[in-house]
């Protein structure tokens, strides 16, 4: 933590919840700054990009490429990406994250370099309720559940729209951090579109009828080389997928 953030010391106050309430400012030592709030799990999704380096640790981000961030919470991943020379495409849903990310991107005069889009991801186009956690400001979902207490309306769409849309020819990385959103994102993209996506960084989940390894399974069957973490108590973990 020392070596990645210039003020390592609030960071660590965060992690512990000793920083109280209201908005903080992340400061690596590569220049990047992140607004986050207190008292919520901003600071672990900040140190999941930037100190674990969660998604990108098999795959780095390499200057050049076009990155798809779907779950963009508040910008961290997409921001870090940019740092690199990548060119990014940020989705992000849920109301509050998103004014946070726009508010990251230009504190970081990333306005050339990430295209932020305020919409869910999915299986179809159209519009859906997103789900909201109040304790887990990362974890709102397309999918109900009991500890998810109140919803936004929002509008959705696809991996095949975002790519024929935007004129993705190749997405070097796509990274994916949207609660159990992963299996319809990636199970209904076409095949054709799927050629297009080279890397892979997602947090996977397990939802009804689907785990973990039905990702790797599909992957593998499509070309991919996979690495997995162990899911946790809770079926969560990483999945690495890259092909040439």
């Amino acid at each position: 933590m020392i070596l990645i953030y210039e003020n390592w010391y609030e960071m660590l106050l965060a992690r512990y919840g000793f920083l109280g309430t209201g908005m903080a400012e992340c400061q690596t030592r590569d220049g990047i700054r992140l607004i986050f709030r207190k008292a919520t799990t901003d600071h672990s999704i900040i140190n999941d990009i930037f100190a674990r380096k969660s998604y990108d640790k098999f795959s780095p981000i390499q200057n050049g490429f076009t990155v798809i961030d779907i779950g963009a919470n508040i910008g961290a991943f997409s921001i870090y990406a940019a740092s690199k020379g990548a060119v990014v495409y940020s989705y992000e849903p849920e109301k509050e994250n998103f004014k946070l990310l726009n508010k990251n991107i230009s504190l970081n005069h990333g306005k050339e370099k990430i295209h932020p889009f305020n919409l869910a991801v999915g299986g179809k186009s159209g519009l859906t309720s997103l789900f909201i956690s109040k304790e887990n400001v990362g974890g709102h979902s397309i999918f109900p559940s009991p500890k998810l207490e109140s919803k936004q309306n929002v509008r959705i769409t696809t991996l095949t729209d975002i790519l024929r849309g935007k004129r993705i020819e190749k997405c070097d990385f796509l990274k994916l951090d949207c609660e159990g959103a992963e299996y319809d994102i990636l199970f209904k993209i076409t095949k054709n579109m799927l050629a297009k996506i080279k890397r892979i960084g997602m947090e996977y989940h397990r939802i009804k009828g689907r785990n973990y390894k039905d990702m790797i399974k599909f992957l593998g069957e499509n070309g991919f080389k996979v690495e997995a973490t162990k899911p946790s108590k809770i079926g969560m973990g990483i999945i690495y997928a890259s092909r040439n």
